[in-house]
């Protein structure tokens, strides 16, 4: 049985869009996340624009599965044309066996402290990412989660997400 892993950040405004579609591909289970674009500030005014928030939707989707929800996004969201601020990556691999690794984009995912993203984007930049996507998260398991008044209190971790040639993994 072959499964793809299928996450698709889009501007915050289409959303809710992509969710409709992962509904209507019959997902049965979907993660959506708000995130920010990492554009830096400088780079926005000079365009007259502010924050990019962004929607992250995940599911696991089988072959049928995945390629009515690419058609669909590719329809509705034109994901397909170059210049959207839409990024879409899949991953496959089968259960059972060795998973298929000739990709031509890698997704890196930096787990940290928060409010390091901008520094580590910043290197990632000066590597030759073009961005990435910041997600907001609660670090668990830790001996560190102390309690206050009886409320767990977690390390809040940011999430960084860059996708990357994959030639151009490593550096």
């Amino acid at each position: 049985m072959e499964l793809y892993y299928i996450i698709a950040v889009t501007d915050a405004d289409r959303g809710e869009v992509m969710n409709a579609l992962f509904r209507e591909a019959g997902l049965p289970m979907i993660l959506s996340m708000p995130g920010r674009g990492t554009a830096k500030n400088e780079h926005l005014a000079v365009y007259g624009l502010g924050e990019t928030p962004k929607t992250v939707t995940c599911a696991v989707a089988g072959v049928q599965q995945a390629a009515q929800l690419t058609r669909a996004a590719k329809r509705r969201l034109f994901i397909d044309i170059p210049g959207k601020t839409l990024a879409y990556l899949t991953n496959d691999c089968k259960i059972g066996g060795t998973p298929h690794m000739e990709f031509k984009h890698e997704l890196i995912v930096v787990i940290l402290n928060e409010g390091y993203a901008d520094f580590v984007m910043d290197a990632a930049r000066a590597a030759g990412a073009g961005g990435g996507t910041v997600l907001h998260a609660k670090g668990t398991g830790s001996r560190r989660g102390e309690k206050f008044f009886g409320v767990s209190l977690a390390d809040e971790k940011d999430m960084l997400y860059i996708i990357a040639h994959a030639d151009e993994k490593a550096a």
